[in-house]
């Protein structure tokens, strides 16, 4: 669901990695599932403790590796959802490869309080 800004909020966590910053939060008006010919309208990084590999929010891998990456507009597959190949043994993360990845989208309904806007998860 779009803010009133219009764009979508997301949170990329990678659950298994050491220490405490493990992910990335960030907006962007292009909606990856849809948008279908790669690339990110819109990016705004609100929170992102990892920038490397071309961070700049999330596409539709035009590739054959993963659903979404965050590797725009380059044909690595950084920041993966959905892969469908391993990379290292795992899944490529922001620079290293990852066991777990969780992909979470800010839902805020009409009928809560602005202060109990929570993050709905899309995809693990």
């Amino acid at each position: 669901m779009k803010g009133a800004d219009g764009k979508f909020e997301f949170m990329i966590v990678w659950p298994n990695r050491p220490g405490q910053d493990k992910f990335n939060r960030w907006k962007q008006s292009s909606n990856p599932m849809t948008k279908t010919s790669g690339g990110v309208e819109g990016f705004e990084c609100l929170d992102c403790w990892f920038g490397s590999n071309g961070f700049g929010g999330l596409e539709f891998n035009t590739g054959r590796y993963s659903v979404l990456d965050g590797t725009v507009n380059h044909g690595n597959w950084f920041y993966a959802i959905g892969a469908t190949e391993e990379w290292n043994g795992a899944i490529p993360g922001a620079a290293d490869a990852e066991q777990v990845v969780e992909l979470y989208i800010r839902y805020t309904p009409e009928d809560i309080p602005a202060e109990e806007e929570t993050f709905q998860l899309l995809f693990r």
